[in-house]
């Protein structure tokens, strides 16, 4: 074989990977461990990002460790918030409980990308009676005031 052989098919070797790539409907995991005592607002974010990696494909193992058995409840509590949060991006597929850690893995859905696709900017949204962005209305800057003062 000469180069330019070997060259053609390692191009044909290259389109095909990246061919089954493409049709690959998830690009990979992501692992996410909380605790069962986590804060609402951390909790919050945590399923913000959840839904992030859910929109971009991504498989989602989130483990939610207890130290004791008063925490099953709570974990239970956070399984069912991430239930209810993702609904729409994704599917909990597995759910399962061992020694002091509760499981589950979240499976994104074909329509999953479409979710936040409709989501204008947070500087692109503007509050109609003053005509600022609502970031910079709850945050107080730019206001206008009636006096020149």
């Amino acid at each position: 074989m000469t180069g330019a052989d070997y060259l053609n098919e390692d191009l044909k070797r290259r389109e095909e990977k990246k061919k089954s790539k493409q049709d690959a409907s998830v690009k990979g995991d992501k692992l996410l461990t909380i605790s069962a005592r986590i804060a609402e607002h951390d909790l919050a974010s945590k399923i913000q990002n959840v839904l992030k990696w859910l929109n971009k494909s991504y498989e989602v193992r989130i483990v939610v460790t207890g130290d004791g058995a008063g925490n099953k409840a709570k974990q239970e509590d956070i399984a069912q918030r991430f239930e209810a949060s993702v609904k729409d991006a994704g599917k909990i597929v597995q759910k399962r409980l061992r020694d002091n850690d509760l499981r589950f893995n979240i499976l994104p859905t074909a329509g999953g990308s479409a979710v936040g696709g409709g989501k204008k900017g947070l500087l692109d949204v503007k509050d109609a009676t003053n005509g600022l962005s609502e970031t910079q209305a709850a945050r107080g800057l730019h206001t206008r005031s009636g006096s020149n003062a």
